[in-house]
């Protein structure tokens, strides 16, 4: 399974990593974003299966990160 992440805070994307490489294998982390105005680029090319999304980013958060995703499956 493909999995993006998305966050502001370096530390969390790299801990949630770890957590998943441990418990959960078979989700391979295809991105990585910490601007969330890339990461909606990278999500509509990539269309992963999952997203981990943190919900308070500057800029844009993470509710609206999803409404600028079209076809979300």
């Amino acid at each position: 399974m493909r999995a993006v992440i998305v966050d502001d805070e370096s530390d969390a994307i790299f801990t949630l990593e770890l957590i998943l490489k441990e418990y959960w294998p078979e989700i391979d982390v295809v991105g990585k974003y910490m601007d969330p105005y890339k990461a909606v680029d990278a999500i509509q090319t990539i269309q992963p299966e999952l997203v981990f999304l943190d919900i308070n980013m500057p800029g844009m958060n993470g509710f609206e990160l999803l409404q600028n995703i079209k076809n979300i499956d």
